[in-house]
């Protein structure tokens, strides 16, 4: 083989060795981009699925601060209605007295006219 053409053929062996080296190396760029973009999407993943959580907690919260506002209202009518039960009581025992006064005051009315008999 003349060495012209060994030279050609030793420089397109070289061509090819840089050729492949630079493929090589932008495939190794491409799964490291791959790995950052996988890793990009699980981080956002992530941040979305804690934002969720978080609202969550706070939809628990805002429930159990419903409930207790609803609790304390029921607890709120019930002592109104703790306070009310005794003048009820109070109006019950009047009523019950008031026929037995009004027969006293007949009977007053009625005693001088008896001792006048």
């Amino acid at each position: 083989m003349p060495r012209r053409m060994r030279l050609s053929s030793l420089q397109w062996h070289a061509t090819l060795n840089e050729t492949l080296s630079s493929l090589q190396w932008h495939a190794t760029l491409n799964e490291t981009l791959s790995s950052l973009q996988w890793h990009t999407t699980l981080k956002e993943t992530l941040s979305s699925l804690q934002w969720h959580a978080s609202l969550n907690e706070t939809l628990s919260s805002l429930q159990w601060h419903a409930t207790l506002n609803e609790t304390l209202s029921s607890l709120q009518w019930h002592a109104t209605l703790n306070e009310t039960l005794p003048s009820l009581q109070w109006h019950a025992t009047l009523n019950e007295t008031l026929p037995s006064l009004q027969w006293h005051a007949t009977l007053n009315e009625t005693l001088p006219s008896l001792q006048w008999h």
